[in-house]
């Protein structure tokens, strides 16, 4: 994110506003966030998004007497005793998963521009590479 950018922005858009803030203000604010890639992302996400993020990262989390892969190559039937609970824990792991994957967007997980390069260091060491150009 180039800051000076959004600030060259924001303050074209500030020069042009009348002291009233309208609708069309707004739209204007809001492409101008846009036209440098930015959007805005509700700080808390809903239970709708987090079971929208579940679902897209496990197609079958939400369906009934799915089979589960519980590790080691082991699954859990929907005859086993203990299924309803093993559900249970995937669903709310899969979601509390979600939840941090969010705050990494929202900017309050551990993200932060200080330590963009060494996050895209990481992948590199771990892909094997000498380095990344996304720092």
């Amino acid at each position: 994110m180039d800051r000076d950018k959004i600030v060259e922005t924001i303050t074209g858009l500030g020069q042009n506003a009348s002291p009233f803030w309208t609708n069309e203000t707004s739209r204007e604010f809001l492409s101008a966030l846009e036209a440098v890639g930015l959007v805005i992302v509700a700080s808390e996400p809903s239970d709708a998004l987090l079971a929208s993020m579940a679902l897209r990262s496990d197609h079958g989390i939400f369906a009934p007497g799915a089979i589960l892969s519980i590790g080691g190559g082991k699954l859990a039937m929907p005859t086993d005793s203990d299924y309803a609970e093993r559900r249970k824990n995937r669903i709310e792991s899969t979601i509390a998963k979600m939840r941090q994957i969010h705050e990494e967007v929202v900017g309050t997980g551990f993200y932060s521009e200080e330590r963009a390069g060494h996050y895209s260091a990481m992948i590199s060491a771990a892909l094997g590479e000498k380095g990344s150009d996304n720092a």
